[in-house]
């Protein structure tokens, strides 16, 4: 029998199964470019049922929002550069990692369980080894385990074993790492105790959509971002579940897409892993961003529209395969060097986990992993991309990046492309006009590194000698 969701809201998923990766029925309206939200997401419209419209209410002490970080939900699809993500994520000060929810990408769902466990397990051994306090039950991330099948099945790609069979490096198929012996019974029996000796609490929410939900709607309105690394599932998921809640999110930063850095052209490129993963997903997910404009939708107005009952169109970041791709510097790369110099001798629990992890591209297949300088160096997308979260909470994003609005919206039918990127280069605008509205989303899209940062913010606070 078919239950519908307990969060109301423009699009109701009924017959979900997201731990279990079970198939699921969306209703949705069909367009030509597959799934869309039921209604248009755009500054000025109301929100379908006023009555839900709530005062915002007193988190409990354990929920409430840590003021002096930024707060993050870190979505990922557990595979090797999702892993260094998430170290980053959990060793940076001005993060207060809220959630962390898993998706099916890299790898199937069951393998991305183990692997999400065995990161925070070898976070948890970090602390001990390292002698640092262990964060109290407030500190603690919440584990939620996401969807386990796209969208829509039929228009969708699955794992291509880039990062190993378990979409680990293959660490656990040979024997190289080993997880945690009940790690089964963590992933879901897991309070954030002592006893329990863990670096997360277990979701009581039903899965990862929930709990996005749930951490946006016990944080003040546009105070927590989400990092998405891997397919956008769950957050679209979570935005047909409730479209209201969903927008409470302050910025969205996204892994995906590929788009050619070129003028004048209308043009579309193979789709990227992870849009190609749920194409339906990312179309969904980046049209919450139509008709944005950062000098209109300031914090100030966007709460303005909120307390007036209406959305006001998503701020996303986007960091495609261009970042790795368009410039002749290296130092958005994790050399051979490096790997050698500063990961392999680190006898810390996250350089040993991380050596193993990192061993298929550095070690037994080079020439597949070793996209960069003539197979010499490994480019880590989902890692550049927290680099960037912690630029933009540091207020320094402009000074060592290049962005750029794009208008996109992604391939959702065509099986030669699915989940690539459609633009035109003529639409790229400072600030959107009255014309423009018609665009399905307005991106900013970051493009290269202006000057070498990205190395050495990853090395210093992951691998440095001196932890």
């Amino acid at each position: 029998m078919q239950k519908k969701s307990q969060y109301p809201g423009l699009c109701n998923i009924v017959g979900r199964g997201s731990r279990r990766g079970e198939s699921k029925g969306i209703n949705v309206t069909q367009g030509r470019q597959g799934v869309f939200p039921c209604n248009p997401v755009g500054e000025g419209h109301h929100y379908i049922n006023n009555n839900k419209r709530q005062q915002l209410q007193t988190p409990s002490k354990e929920d409430q929002v840590t003021q002096t970080k930024g707060s993050v939900i870190l979505d990922i699809d557990p595979g090797v550069d999702d892993a260094l993500t998430l170290f980053l994520m959990l060793l940076s000060p001005e993060v207060n990692l809220r959630a962390v929810t898993v998706v099916r990408g890299n790898t199937d769902i069951e393998n991305a369980k183990r692997n999400v466990i065995t990161c925070l397990d070898a976070v948890y051994k970090h602390y001990e080894y390292l002698g640092i306090p262990l964060p109290g039950f407030a500190e603690l991330p919440f584990l939620a385990i996401g969807e386990g099948e796209p969208l829509n099945p039929s228009y969708a790609k699955g794992s291509d074993g880039f990062m190993g069979k378990d979409g680990f490096g293959d660490i656990f198929t040979l024997d190289m790492y080993k997880p945690p012996k009940n790690w089964q019974a963590m992933v879901y029996n897991s309070h954030g105790t002592k006893e329990d000796k863990t670096f997360f609490k277990s979701s009581p929410r039903q899965g990862g959509p929930e709990e996005i939900l749930y951490q946006l709607e016990h944080a003040p309105p546009f105070t927590v971002t989400i990092l998405a690394v891997g397919p956008l599932t769950n957050l679209a998921t979570a935005y047909m579940l409730d479209p209201v809640v969903f927008h409470r999110a302050k910025q969205i930063i996204i892994m995906g897409g590929k788009v050619p850095i070129s003028e004048k052209v209308t043009s579309f490129s193979k789709g990227e892993f992870n849009f190609a993963c749920d194409p339906d997903a990312a179309h969904i997910v980046l049209g919450t961003s139509k008709g944005f404009d950062q000098d209109i939708h300031t914090y100030g107005a966007r709460l303005k529209l909120f307390n007036e009952g209406k959305k006001a169109p998503m701020d996303i970041v986007l960091i495609p395969l261009d970042v790795g791709e368009n410039q002749g510097r290296n130092s958005v790369t994790i050399s051979k060097q490096d790997y050698f110099q500063y990961i392999v001798p680190l006898k810390t629990p996250l350089g040993i986990i991380s050596t193993a992890m990192m061993d298929l591209g550095f070690v037994r297949d080079p020439e597949r992993h070793l996209e960069r300088d003539n197979h010499q160096s490994l480019v880590s997308y989902d890692s550049i991309s927290g680099v960037v979260l912690l630029d933009l909470f540091n207020d320094v994003f402009d000074q060592y990046w290049h962005s750029q609005y794009y208008s996109l919206r992604i391939e959702t039918r065509d099986i030669t492309c699915l989940g690539a990127s459609l633009f035109d280069s003529s639409e790229i605008t400072s600030s959107i006009t009255d014309s423009d509205q018609t665009h399905h989303s307005h991106i900013r899209m970051v493009l290269y590194e202006k000057e070498p940062h990205y190395n050495q913010v990853l090395i210093s606070r992951l691998f440095s000698s001196n932890q």
